[in-house]
């Protein structure tokens, strides 16, 4: 699989973002060039440790069909989780790996963009819109 070429630029997403295990505090997350999620984590006492997973192996935690939602994620993003994609003309204001719509009213109802640009939020929210809507939110992508 190639690069993107926004992953050769060293993107990073900064904030507290799930932590593995309580007391742990995520320092920085980001994806890098073969679309792995890495973060460094602090633990009270103890050295920073760095945890890195596919975004593969993260789409497929969900009871969803895992090379059907990856293949979304690639069409939508390309694996960006910063994408972004504004258009009055479409009605489209998405953000994220799996694109999360939050234009007009859909904002309302939704997480922030700032919360969708985080990897693990945005699949987790993604699969949240898979299970009450399926595919069709992505039907451009199957």
């Amino acid at each position: 699989m190639f690069p993107p070429s926004w992953a050769l630029e060293n993107s990073a997403i900064y904030g507290i973002a799930n932590a593995p295990k309580i007391g742990h505090r995520i320092v920085e997350t980001y994806v890098d060039s073969d679309l792995y999620l890495s973060s460094r984590s602090s633990n009270p006492g103890t050295p920073e440790s760095e945890t890195k997973r596919s975004l593969s192996d993260m789409v497929s935690e969900y009871g969803w069909n895992d090379k059907i939602a990856y293949k979304v994620m690639i069409c939508e993003s390309g694996g960006n989780p910063n994408a972004h994609n504004f258009s009055h003309i479409t009605k489209d204001d998405s953000w994220g790996l799996f694109q999360i719509n939050l234009y007009g009213n859909l904002a309302k109802t939704r997480p922030s963009a700032e919360y969708l640009k985080n990897p693990i939020n945005n699949i987790e929210y993604a699969y949240k819109i898979y299970l009450s809507e399926g595919w069709g939110a992505w039907k451009n992508c199957l």
